[in-house]
């Protein structure tokens, strides 16, 4: 289904069976970009991947992500 609204990043049973943070980054941005689903929650810094570098303000970024689902 995601596979119709990006191209980028690609849609593997290996990457989606257990994924990265930066893969599930950047579907959600790509997602968020393309559909507005979940716009305004994300501003600046939040909207690079490389700007998370500890696995706390990872798990932040998911639970606001899982809390908007």
């Amino acid at each position: 289904m995601y596979e119709q609204l990006f191209s980028k990043p690609k849609m593997t049973e290996k990457l989606l069976g257990k994924p990265p943070f930066r893969y599930l980054h950047d579907i959600f941005t790509a997602t968020m970009a393309k559909t507005g689903f979940g716009e305004g929650l994300f501003q600046g810094e939040d909207l690079n991947s490389k700007s998370f570098e500890d696995k706390n303000s990872k798990l932040d970024f998911l639970m606001k992500i899982i809390t908007l689902t």
